[in-house]
């Protein structure tokens, strides 16, 4: 059914303008990053439930997300560099909630991430899908395809084009038998004050997972990992899909037993249209090998808050990455007791009985009796023993001294001649 729509410029400069369309209580504003005025002007049509999007066009990066106040939220969004246009969609009757513009701010990233063509990076988190009763998301379906149409309108071609990859011509230009479609790779969030993950495949081995958002496209066949949030903030499994797509069933309540939260149970999950997918633990690591600073230094742009599909070809390194170090055993660090050193001999640095050494406080002379002892004035000391005795100390009685260290010969400490054999 063709459409007509309206396209207001207020200053005649066909920067900043509203798109709207007859008989729809939708409308588009498209604001120019420079624009104070027109956002001025327009303050209170701009201060209420709001999809929007950031928008370069010259280097094709986006950013989605979701507002009460559209003014407050550009104001905010000054800090971000990349942009230079916004797109602002609301209802002009106030009937889109909270709820449902963060259901389209979901609905939008998953769709122009599907499509491919504009980069999302400056999402650093994955906008999710808000819990929605079935008849609230066939409400809101139509409303997405309006959205899409007034950006269509406005001219921006975000849902109109998709990147073709060099690999994918290529490709198609191979005979069919030569195509072979790879299992998908997952990276799967999940929270210990939410669910006792750990406890449920300590049991059974597996869980039934929801199928939501992105997650979708997961199929029979496909692997992944589970990245633990706090406290670990850390991937501690590897899994694999055993079954997908699958409607609820009895057997599904047992994981409930192991839930914290207080979200729907996986029959309420079901009741409303939800699928689940069966995975298998088949690895598990204990240390912090996967920490979350170590896998964004190999190719993760955040803390995962959905499932991400890391054998994408941006995640090549990270993937890379943990499939190589998954099954390594962690190097055991051995620990080597420092070897003390035997007491101190004279025989050690080549004197003999007889042989005069000196007390380098004073320089006392004293006379080599043994090989541990010295006399001075017809009585018999060890060195340490003379240092408690002669040294220039008050307090010298209760102290320790290595008694090397305070005697010379040849003008050099025994304990350094020793130092220096010892090195020979």
């Amino acid at each position: 059914m063709a459409k007509v729509f309206q396209i207001l410029v207020p200053d005649n400069t066909l920067v900043s303008r509203i798109i709207s369309c007859e008989n729809q209580v939708t409308e588009l504003f498209v604001i120019d990053r420079a624009d104070k005025k027109f956002v001025s002007d327009y303050s209170t049509d701009l201060n209420k439930p709001a999809l929007y999007i950031l928008v370069n066009r010259d280097k094709r990066q986006l950013y989605v997300g979701e507002t009460d106040d559209s003014i407050k939220r550009l104001r905010n969004h000054e800090a971000k560099d990349f942009w230079t246009e916004a797109i602002v969609f609301h209802s002009t009757t106030d009937t889109l909630s909270t709820t449902e513009v963060k259901w389209l701010e979901a609905k939008t990233y998953e769709a122009l991430k599907e499509l491919g063509y504009y980069d999302l990076s400056e999402n650093k988190q994955v906008p999710q899908q808000p819990p929605l009763k079935r008849n609230q998301i066939y409400t809101l379906e139509p409303i997405f395809e309006e959205a899409k149409n007034y950006i269509c309108a406005a001219g921006f071609d975000i849902f109109l084009k998709k990147r073709v990859e060099a690999e994918e011509t290529q490709q198609s230009k191979e005979p069919v038998e030569a195509q072979v479609s790879l299992p998908n790779v997952w990276l799967l969030p999940s929270s210990k004050k939410r669910f006792d993950l750990e406890t449920c495949f300590a049991k059974y081995g597996e869980v039934y997972w929801r199928i939501s958002n992105n997650f979708k496209r997961i199929s029979k066949g496909d692997r992944g990992y589970v990245y633990s949030s706090d406290p670990d903030k850390a991937i501690l499994y590897r899994f694999e899909v055993i079954e997908s797509q699958i409607p609820y069933s009895k057997v599904m309540d047992r994981d409930d037993n192991f839930s914290k939260g207080k979200g729907e149970t996986n029959k309420e999950f079901g009741a409303n249209g939800g699928l689940f997918v069966l995975i298998r633990v088949n690895g598990t690591i204990k240390d912090k090998r996967f920490a979350l600073p170590i896998l964004l230094n190999n190719g993760l742009k955040g803390a995962p808050q959905g499932a991400i599909r890391i054998s994408q070809k941006e995640y090549t390194p990270l993937l890379g990455f943990i499939d190589a170090n998954f099954d390594k055993v962690p190097e055991k660090k051995v620990t080597r007791r420092k070897e003390r050193r035997p007491p101190f001999k004279f025989s050690m640095i080549g004197l003999k009985i007889g042989d005069v050494v000196y007390f380098e406080h004073g320089d006392i002379p004293v006379t080599v009796v043994s090989e541990n002892t010295i006399d001075y004035d017809s009585e018999i000391y060890t060195l340490s023993r003379f240092c408690k005795h002669f040294m220039p100390d008050e307090n010298s009685e209760n102290k320790e001294y290595q008694g090397p260290a305070h005697f010379l010969y040849n003008g050099r400490t025994l304990d350094d001649i020793r130092k220096e054999k010892e090195k020979k």
